[in-house]
């Protein structure tokens, strides 16, 4: 593996790593959002996040189930050897 793949996939795993673990150094608040009801619920995320009315638009696709499995096969077969690359460092 070369030293840049190296240090992506370390940077990768700090990060992961960043939101998954506790840490009491960190600044920030980390929230978990369910896509799909963000939209049914903006003015509760907006409120818990201090902020404006987000007027979120929901966009509908038509996108198939079939559509979106090739869409993974091909990002899987893209990121191959990042994932096997990543998967090794863990």
């Amino acid at each position: 593996m070369s030293l840049l793949l190296n240090k992506i996939c370390m940077v990768l795993l700090e990060f992961y790593n960043n939101y998954t673990q506790r840490n009491s150094n960190r600044n920030y608040k980390i929230y978990s959002v369910k896509y799909e009801d963000i939209f049914e619920k903006q003015d509760e995320l907006s409120e818990l996040l201090e902020i404006d009315q987000l007027n979120l638009v929901k966009k509908e696709t038509n996108r198939t189930r079939n559509n979106a499995n090739n869409q993974i096969e091909t990002l899987n077969k893209v990121y191959k050897d990042l994932i096997n690359d990543f998967i090794f460092i863990r």
